[in-house]
């Protein structure tokens, strides 16, 4: 996710994943530009999970 702010507007920095039949998630995994990496272990589905880089 690459959000951006210009003249005038700004881009939601809120991503969307389905998951199909799938009814849950083993983990998520996100790979900052830093590099670094940040893991959840089994996130709740169906919820908005707010998530920064530590």
């Amino acid at each position: 996710l690459t959000g951006g702010i210009g003249f005038c507007s700004q881009n939601q920095r809120r991503l969307h994943f389905g998951l199909g039949t799938a009814g849950s998630v083993e983990k998520a995994e996100i790979v900052w530009t830093s590099g670094k990496k940040t893991i959840i272990e089994s996130p709740a589905v169906g919820q908005v999970h707010k998530i920064k880089e530590q």
